[in-house]
């Protein structure tokens, strides 16, 4: 039998081996075993990744996925991946999805499946579940050898998704969705065809938007949302470029119809955009009008990734 809890875990080469490092510390670390990890890596060449995991105390699988890297960026399709993923029989009774880097407390794992099992007793299997991903202005370098994870619970740079302080208040509760991270059950994810719908590639779909959406959904209308207080995650800072909404990509875009051209983002490559935007020196993330614009024409348009998948949703639910 394979663990109870799953984690998926994308890794690619944009952040430095550091990262990584931590993040197999952080879960060699974990209170209990009841978990397996299974890493998506970008192309072929995962012998670093397998180097590294030589130092890992849990159980894992390495699968690499050669999806297309245009002008510099790697075309995730995390979808259709976690789709396919879903229905093979490696799987535990839960799953939830980690970035590279994040780094899981040490009761993670233990607080995630007895928050659960507290929340089944009263409410039942059909549930999505919300775990607790804290933000902090910390890079690897940061983190002290021997002591970087005792350090993190003390950082006053930690804050909840709202920049306010955060503290473990409570085991379970019924809330609405907001942008964290995620448990959910395999069985759910396969009865509502929630990464199974859609056949064709999503590029740069961010799982966690999907949530934002099932919420109003009458066929979705028979899940809780549960909030679990106690496990938690700490999200290190990372520098990123946008490289996918520059001129340089999106002209690449365009020469690639059979990839992009059912997407509303091979729309947008048609103009000549120049969105060319990054990070302030304190690590603060910068996302500007126009650009929050643009991701929010890639993906809720027409065309868009999250609209396309939300349309497939509708079409395999009861009365679609």
């Amino acid at each position: 039998m394979p663990p109870t809890l799953s984690l998926l875990i994308t890794h690619h080469r944009y952040l430095e081996p550091a990262y990584l490092e931590w993040q197999i510390q952080s879960l060699n670390a974990q209170s209990t075993s009841d978990f397996q990890v299974i890493y998506l890596h970008q192309g072929h060449d995962n012998a670093s990744l397998k180097q590294a995991l030589l130092q890992a105390s849990f159980p894992y699988q390495v699968l690499s996925l050669p999806y297309p890297e245009i002008a510099g960026v790697c075309c995730w399709d995390l979808v259709s991946i976690v789709g396919e993923l879903l229905m093979q029989s490696a799987w535990g009774a839960y799953w939830t999805y980690l970035h590279q880097e994040c780094l899981p407390a040490p009761d993670f794992v233990a607080e995630v499946l007895h928050g659960i099992q507290a929340s089944e007793a009263e409410y039942g299997s059909q549930a999505v579940y919300r775990v607790n991903q804290l933000r902090c202005r910390l890079l690897p370098a940061d983190l002290s050898a021997g002591k970087g994870l005792d350090e993190l619970p003390q950082s006053q740079a930690i804050s909840w998704i709202d920049r306010t302080p955060y503290q473990r208040r409570f085991l379970f509760r019924k809330a609405p969705w907001s942008e964290d991270a995620f448990v959910l059950p395999v069985a759910l994810s396969r009865q509502y065809h929630l990464f199974s719908a859609v056949r064709f590639p999503l590029w740069f779909q961010d799982l966690f938007d999907l949530f934002l959406q099932l919420e109003d959904k009458i066929w979705f209308k028979e899940v809780h949302w549960i909030h679990l207080g106690h496990p938690v995650i700490y999200h290190l800072n990372h520098p990123r470029q946008f490289l996918e909404y520059t001129q340089t990509f999106l002209k690449a875009v365009r020469l690639h119809p059979e990839l992009f051209q059912h997407l509303a983002l091979f729309e947008l490559a048609q103009e000549d955009f120049d969105y060319q935007e990054g990070f302030e020196p304190d690590g603060e993330r910068v996302i500007p009008q126009h650009l929050h614009r643009f991701v929010q024409y890639m993906r809720y348009a027409d065309r868009g990734t999250m609209s396309l998948w939300i349309h497939r949703l509708n079409d395999l639910s009861p009365g679609g």
